[in-house]
């Protein structure tokens, strides 16, 4: 009887603790993005699973990058710049196009657009080749009822890739600019791919990006001709320290 008893007032505390919960959340509708995201590992002792996760996740990034170039000029000459005043190195954070204090928003805004058309699944043609898998942007919890609810998704999307991930664009042979949709172009086509987050990889599976419904699969490895988009991530301080890969990400493609 005494453990009858014990268990219905932990059954009355858990409930009167959820209600109280819920009320909170109710009565705080000004939650900030930063504070809705859940763990990007959420099975830090699966090692495999921690890493498909973050390849996958870079290619996602890299993939929609390479639709954006190919198909807004604003966006692939902002990106040309960048490259440009990389001192050679081809190298440069995702935050110089897509953070928050971007004065010239030509290509976070076509980034947007390509990120909300792939979670959606809102496509125009079918069977292209893309990565695995959907997006996968933090969930969204409560926010002010002024504000756009694909805002608030995306912006949370960036938050991962920039603020606990980290990621750099690299660009191994440089970038010009090229033709809009120009299918039978040689220079056209811009492959993506990511870091492997192997040490000892020659290669990677990436896409070959001709025009906006003409996507294949593909291999990227040293002898790759042509632009190719490479995301990887970069240590940074303890935010990015990326202690459990002993090796240097700017080996893979250099």
């Amino acid at each position: 009887m005494a453990k009858i008893k014990f268990s219905l007032i932990l059954l009355i505390a858990f409930i009167t603790y959820s209600c109280d919960k819920t009320e909170t959340m109710v009565e705080n509708p000004e939650t900030m993005v930063e504070d809705i995201f859940f763990s990007k590992n959420p099975d830090p002792t699966n090692d495999t699973f921690v890493n498909d996760n973050l390849e996958n996740k870079m290619q996602w990034v890299s993939y929609m990058t390479a639709q954006v170039l190919l198909n807004n000029r604003e966006a692939r000459d902002q990106f040309q710049n960048e490259i440009d005043n990389s001192g050679g190195t081809n190298v440069f954070p995702l935050e110089n196009l897509l953070g928050w204090n971007v004065i010239d928003q030509s290509f976070k805004n076509a980034f947007k657009d390509e990120f909300l058309l792939n979670y959606y699944e809102d496509y125009l043609c079918d069977d292209i080749g893309k990565p695995s898998g959907r997006i996968t942007p933090p969930p969204v919890g409560s926010f002010p009822s002024d504000a756009d609810y694909d805002t608030v998704l995306f912006e949370g999307y960036l938050a991962t890739l920039i603020d606990e991930e980290c990621f750099e664009f690299y660009a191994p042979n440089g970038f010009t600019t090229l033709p809009i949709n120009v299918a039978n172009n040689s220079n056209a086509p811009i492959k993506s791919t990511a870091h492997p987050l192997n040490n000892n990889a020659t290669s990677n599976e990436g896409f070959k990006h001709t025009n906006f419904c003409f996507i294949n699969h593909t291999t990227i490895d040293d002898n790759t001709l042509g632009s190719v988009i490479l995301i990887r991530p970069y240590r940074m301080d303890s935010a990015c320290d990326y202690s459990e890969y002993p090796f240097d990400f700017t080996g893979f493609l250099n």
